[in-house]
């Protein structure tokens, strides 16, 4: 079932419209649920649904892009069944950040819970479906980028050691201010071998500032910008 909508959600600090998210534990785990009681049509149930994906995705963003007023846009939602009590959910739209006054496109996928009319953690993709323009592995920015997700695996996985080596990595046009940077690597551990890495980042040259880096692990991790993968962080 596609159906195409125009939801807005505001974060302003702590504060959002469209639903309610449970706040984020270590590890991240988002959950939107509508506000509304149990939907008595299908209307109703369309309503809920976009409600807690919009709730979810509020909450994915006010984690991933710590905390900064966003504001976001749903375009295009997307449901199909995945199992007798949750839905696949996939769609895209735009956001906005602070008081910038051009929105960037962006795809997301999650699971919907049709018993407890919520919307699990979305996996968040910036940017459209754009080939992008390769860099140098050995480029300034590509070593910022190396360095900011070694931070992150440091912080997830505590004292284990852990290093991230990219294999490629593209500019992806998504703004004329922030620049999109995609990598396709390997993670390794010590002790535990290697898996595949696919960072998905968001970088603002004028600050010199990170505003975004994300990262999946495993099987999924280097299809590239396409939001289907079951691990991020």
């Amino acid at each position: 079932m596609v159906r195409s909508m125009l939801c807005t959600a505001v974060l302003l600090g702590c504060g959002l419209v469209a639903g309610a998210v449970a706040a984020p534990p270590p590890g991240r785990a988002v959950v939107g649920t509508a506000l509304a009681a149990t939907p008595q049509s299908r209307m109703e149930g369309n309503q809920a649904i976009d409600a807690a994906t919009a709730a979810a995705l509020v909450g994915a963003i006010s984690t991933e892009f710590g905390e900064r007023n966003v504001q976001v846009k749903l375009d295009k939602v997307d449901l199909a069944p995945d199992s007798i009590v949750q839905r696949d959910v996939s769609g895209a739209g735009r956001l906005l950040i602070g008081n910038d006054l051009e929105w960037i496109p962006f795809r997301f996928s999650a699971l919907y819970d049709t018993e407890q009319a919520s919307v699990g953690y979305p996996k968040l993709v910036l940017g459209d479906d754009s080939a992008g323009s390769p860099i140098s592995r050995t480029s300034p920015l590509a070593i910022a980028l190396a360095s900011q997700v070694n931070q992150r695996l440091r912080a997830e996985f505590g004292q284990q050691s852990s290093g991230f080596s990219p294999e490629s990595i593209r500019l992806v046009p998504l703004h004329s201010r922030f620049m999109g940077v995609e990598a396709i690597g390997t993670a390794t551990f010590d002790g535990e071998g290697t898996t595949g890495a696919g960072v998905h980042a968001l970088y603002d040259p004028r600050n010199n500032e990170w505003l975004r880096v994300t990262y999946e692990l495993g099987a999924t991790a280097n299809r590239g910008s396409e939001p289907a993968a079951v691990a991020s962080r």
